[in-house]
């Protein structure tokens, strides 16, 4: 695949509400969406209720954390930075296509149209989540398809994340952070814990995510140290064990002087990652007392983006030969 100004870079991203006023809006259409929010089959007929019941809950401390933070999603911003840099560096131009929220498929396959786009590289921005990963690309293939685009015409690279030139200038940033960090400091890697329906249907998920734990603490030289901690969404309930808040709670008992906490992959710049950290997994380090280093996230660095832009020519070049 040739990269020029008829070809486009997709980054295909679950979504979210953009800010307090679409948060409502975004919870109906992601917990309706049987494929993004599996019920078991005993639930299955009360799905309706459920939503409902959801937003009476939640809702309000969705927007109150809007509040709190004071900004509203960064996902968009740093997704479209991060799609138009990569497009520039290869020549091409770039997109965010989100499942839920905005901007949604059909717009951006709109817009692909009008400015001329032929060609299309898919990247699932999750791509240890295989049902995520699936249910973007084929919710974009079918509306391709649609407007009358050939199915032929689109490439699909996922599991980047596997890329060991990749992982090591992932590594090589995380690690600017970790030298700063004084001696017993708990160092947890913090995962995203889908919930015990999505994972029961998505086996290598846990595995895919353990696997990139390990291999990002042998790159930052803080194995002996480093944790995962997993932290669930506001959709689902904890399932996979440690969470990130026994985690913090065992450092505070263990007299330890701080906790570097490391969010990893590409969806760590999502508002609700974000303000689960910064708010809710701040207040237990405070109450611990606890000194807190934050490693930034890495999606805006320059060397990360050209690495990515780099793996995208080696894959699609492969695909070619």
């Amino acid at each position: 695949m040739k990269f020029d100004k008829e070809t486009a870079i997709v980054l295909l991203e679950a979504g979210e509400p953009a800010g307090p006023n679409d948060v409502d809006v975004f919870l109906r259409q992601v917990l309706s969406d049987k494929s993004a929010y599996p019920l078991p089959l005993v639930k299955r007929p009360f799905r309706p209720l459920i939503v409902e019941s959801f937003l009476a809950q939640e809702a309000a401390a969705y927007r109150q954390d809007f509040a709190n933070i004071g900004v509203d999603s960064p996902l968009q911003r740093v997704c479209g930075g991060q799609a138009d840099a990569i497009a520039e560096i290869l020549g091409c131009e770039g997109y965010v296509a989100m499942i839920h929220g905005r901007p949604p498929m059909a717009t951006v396959v709109k817009l692909m149209i009008d400015e001329g786009v032929k060609r299309a590289v898919l990247l699932p921005l999750d791509p240890q989540s295989a049902i995520y990963s699936r249910l973007a690309v084929s919710q974009f293939r079918q509306t391709w398809q649609d407007a009358g685009l050939p199915a032929d015409q689109l490439v699909v690279l996922d599991h980047w994340e596997n890329d060991r030139a990749l992982s090591k200038v992932c590594a090589q940033i995380y690690a600017e952070t970790l030298a700063m960090v004084p001696s017993g400091t708990h160092v947890i890697f913090v995962a995203k814990d889908q919930g015990e329906s999505v994972t029961k249907q998505d086996p290598e998920y846990e595995a895919n995510t353990r696997d990139l734990f390990a291999l990002m603490a042998r790159e930052t030289n803080v194995e002996g140290e480093a944790h995962l901690g997993w932290m669930a969404s506001r959709l689902a309930k904890p399932h996979l064990q440690p969470t990130v808040e026994s985690l913090i709670e065992q450092a505070g008992g263990l007299g330890s002087p701080a906790v570097a906490l490391v969010p990893f992959g590409w969806v760590a710049d999502r508002f609700e990652t974000l303000c689960g950290i910064d708010i809710h997994l701040g207040r237990t380090v405070r109450k611990h007392k606890l000194r807190l280093f934050r490693v930034p996230t890495i999606n805006d660095r320059p060397e990360f983006l050209v690495a990515m832009a780099d793996h995208i020519n080696r894959r699609v070049e492969g695909m070619s030969a």
